[in-house]
């Protein structure tokens, strides 16, 4: 609203300290990036705002963003210099955020930056790729695939994009992996193929 802008502008003109962290880490940059608040980001940051200031989680801003969907208020802190590359929370790139939430319009926008690479891994060895195949995603899997992403990479359990749409029962997303090529009959730590996650939807909670 025009009074929460108002009320931002006043404070930031009583010298408040712009990039004080809360217990949590969390700047008033990374409260925008949570609501989607664009234009008081782009305050923040015409104030003095750090951009890639990271939260006790070592998320920036553009993670936060990312994660919720704010593809205006990303590319926002991506044309103020936001790292796209930078790991966050259990080595997740921005990219990574965006595709566990299956948000693509913000996917799209990371996959415009050059030097991004679809294919990196976070701590567990997961690229964007499995979790938008875990949260059921085929757009964002369709757009991530069609950009070069590779579909046969295994994380450090074993398990490609493929176990993690038949361990949700996610059809459209095991269609599209198989029709592409996946390795059906590739086991993880504990010998499963994709068939017996699938046999077992449901079962485990996952």
């Amino acid at each position: 609203s025009s009074q929460g802008v108002d009320c931002l502008n006043y404070l930031v003109e009583k010298q408040v300290n712009i990039n004080m962290q809360s217990f949590d880490g969390r700047t008033p940059l990374h409260m925008t990036a949570i609501h989607g608040r664009f234009t008081r980001s782009k305050t923040l940051i015409d104030k003095g705002a750090i951009v890639d200031c990271v939260d006790k989680n070592g998320c920036t801003p553009l993670h936060i963003a990312a994660r919720y969907g704010h593809d205006l208020l990303a590319n926002t802190l991506l044309s103020f210099g936001a790292d796209p590359l930078r790991k966050g929370y259990e080595g997740r790139t921005p990219l990574h955020m965006s595709c566990m939430s299956g948000y693509i319009e913000c996917c799209r926008k990371l996959l415009q930056i050059q030097g991004v690479d679809l294919n990196t891994t976070d701590d567990s060895g997961k690229t964007a790729l499995h979790y938008a195949a875990y949260i059921g995603s085929p757009e964002c899997m369709d757009l991530l695939v069609s950009n070069g992403a590779a579909y046969n990479i295994t994380d450090k359990v074993g398990r490609l994009p493929l176990h993690y749409a038949a361990v949700k029962g996610h059809y459209q997303c095991v269609f599209t992996l198989v029709g592409l090529g996946s390795a059906v009959n590739s086991c993880d730590v504990e010998g499963c193929s994709a068939l017996h996650l699938a046999s077992a939807y449901d079962l485990w909670g996952e």
